[in-house]
């Protein structure tokens, strides 16, 4: 490779192709679509491999897009980040957060895993969630699933997929608590969309259920006037391109919470009740902040 680019850097009419190629390669890059769309398996004679075209494409198309930034853009990126929303996403690669809602990098924090999972045995996702709410102070959870899921798809099928199974129990277990339901779907389609569907209003409660989210959303209220962070359960068609809410229906389902994921005496939102709103504004807990307001002291 070394020998590759000293000679390509000794010949200057070798060098000006070279760059004429990149250059017509980025226009064709954003005008197509995306990387899908190039052909890397091409080469120069003796010139770099497909796997590291593939690699020198990723910074080439970083260096163009820096030099758009402007300098008001680039003293914003440079300043600690203050964002609004924190992002529970999946890991598919046709849901890139700031893309899909419009966002620029800093108004977004995010967390994505495959099937945008809240599980109590992730370290990784209650670490997020604890800076997020703790350190951060974020407004609003955006919970976002996708249809035509692969964990979703995967779950739904009798078949055994290794150790990754073991993560998409998950799933299953919302399918066990929903299985007259969606027994009753017949287009297999449908099934899987109803089930991701079911899989993002589970995860919102995941996230209620959590000591950090209901001791800031306790303590929102006597500041506030409202319950903050709110969760808001979501979902991208990847055919459409567009986010809808999912409604979620608060006063049915809060029996399962009023004896076991409340700890302590509950004190009632003014706001009254929101029915089938897609924010889930669940009863908060009158807890302190102390613990949390330790941790933003001393980091």
């Amino acid at each position: 490779m070394l020998t590759y680019y000293t000679k390509l850097l000794r010949d200057p009419v070798r060098m000006k192709k070279v760059s004429r190629t990149c250059s017509a390669a980025h226009q064709f890059y954003f005008s197509s679509g995306g990387p899908s769309h190039i052909d890397t398996r091409s080469t120069l004679k003796d010139g770099p491999t497909r796997s590291e075209q593939e690699i020198d494409l990723l910074f080439n198309n970083n260096k163009l897009w820096a030099s758009k930034l402007s300098k008001e853009y680039r003293d914003q990126m440079a300043r600690k980040q203050k964002p609004t929303y924190l992002w529970v996403g999946c890991s598919d690669s046709r849901v890139p957060a700031e893309t899909v809602l419009g966002l620029k990098p800093g108004e977004v924090f995010v967390h994505r895993n495959v099937g945008n999972l809240v599980a109590n045995q992730d370290v990784n996702f209650h670490s997020v969630l604890h800076y997020a709410v703790g350190v951060l102070k974020i407004r609003h959870i955006l919970v976002c699933g996708h249809y035509d899921c692969g964990a979703v798809i995967a779950a739904l099928s009798n078949t055994d997929h290794g150790f990754v199974d073991h993560w998409l129990r998950n799933i299953r277990d919302i399918q066990r608590i929903y299985q007259a339901e969606l027994s009753a779907i017949t287009d297999k389609d449908a099934r899987v969309r109803r089930l991701v569907e079911l899989n993002i209003a589970e995860q919102c409660l995941n996230i209620f259920k959590t000591a950090v989210v209901q001791k800031a959303r306790a303590e929102s209220v006597a500041t506030e006037g409202e319950p903050i962070p709110q969760i808001h359960p979501m979902v991208f068609d990847p055919v459409t391109g567009h986010i809808t809410k999912i409604s979620v229906d608060w006063d049915k389902i809060s029996g399962m919470f009023k004896d076991v994921y409340q700890f302590e005496e509950i004190a009632q939102p003014k706001t009254g009740n929101r029915g089938n709103d897609s924010s889930i504004t669940p009863p908060t807990v009158d807890f302190s902040m102390r613990d949390i307001q330790w941790y933003v002291d001393h980091n």
